[in-house]
């Protein structure tokens, strides 16, 4: 039979009926060994698509390797790079504590209370395990106090750039400004990174007072903050909090009438090198 097949030429030459050509055509292929597409033959392009389709704890699950030139976990760098813990279980939480973050050494971490509660707090009590020295950009979600196991974690950190504390997906109404005293005598410390030169707090109005005493880090050029009233941006202003920053996004949490500086809902003002952004919270003013 294969050798009829293989003198097919002589065939064709001998057969001038189109239907039986066809015929003939149809046997041969079917005849020929059939190559299977692996998963390993998918062109990066489609595996990554594959990717998007799946949550970053599957993908690294999934591709993570500890051969640092495999070609599926050279793929993954973005998953291994940006690690996100806000929206797991507590069994995948511990599973990227105990397996997968001691391999990897992210630039880009985002921990969240809202699902886990003290999520933040347990991640810092495994940072025996892996101390995560590369992190340039760091987001705390739903974190109401920063205490010395935080303080002591973030001065170690020199390649940190960003720093994001975000509160918006708190209930505040449960909240007095008091609760939050930690989180302002921390940002006025001078206890960050060198390495910092962006900062931003957003969720909480602030309630200053004259007793501070330190600025912002030297090392910031930009801090976008959240005051309570006119009256607490005064007071950053005039008493030399802000310490090199040259640009500073300010949102007010409400409108307070009679004070010296007086402002609309939106303004820029400018005093020396220093530029600053000023909005309301509309919603809660109006």
């Amino acid at each position: 039979m294969f050798k009829l097949f293989g003198s097919i030429d002589r065939i064709f030459n001998e057969i001038s009926t189109s239907e039986i050509r066809e015929v003939i055509f149809v046997i041969y292929y079917l005849v020929q060994p059939v190559k299977a597409t692996r998963f390993t033959d998918l062109p990066d392009e489609i595996l990554l698509i594959i990717c998007e389709y799946l949550r970053p704890i599957d993908t690294l699950r999934a591709f993570l390797s500890s051969d640092i030139s495999d070609r599926f976990h050279r793929l993954i760098i973005e998953y291994r790079t940006y690690i996100n813990l806000s929206v797991l279980s507590y069994s995948e939480f511990r599973y990227m504590i105990d397996t997968i973050l001691p391999q990897l050494d992210p630039s880009d971490l985002i921990l969240n209370n809202m699902h886990i509660p003290c999520l933040i707090d347990q991640f810092l009590s495994s940072q025996h395990r892996f101390p995560l020295m590369k992190i340039s950009y760091l987001k705390l979600n739903e974190c109401s106090t920063v205490d010395s196991l935080l303080t002591s974690w973030l001065s170690k950190q020199s390649k940190l750039n960003v720093l994001d504390v975000d509160q918006t997906g708190l209930d505040l109404s449960t909240f007095k400004s008091s609760d939050f005293s930690s989180l302002r005598d921390f940002l006025f410390s001078n206890k960050l990174p060198s390495s910092v030169n962006q900062l931003h707090f957003s969720g909480i109005g602030f309630v200053l007072h004259n007793q501070l005493k330190s600025s912002i880090a030297s090392s910031i050029n930009y801090a976008s903050l959240s005051l309570d009233t006119v009256d607490d941006l005064q007071i950053l202003l005039s008493q030399e909090l802000l310490g090199n920053v040259s640009k500073l996004h300010i949102h007010l949490q409400q409108k307070r009438q009679g004070c010296k500086l007086q402002i609309g809902s939106l303004e820029n003002i400018r005093t020396n090198s220093l530029l600053v952004l000023v909005y309301y919270d509309i919603a809660k003013v109006e």
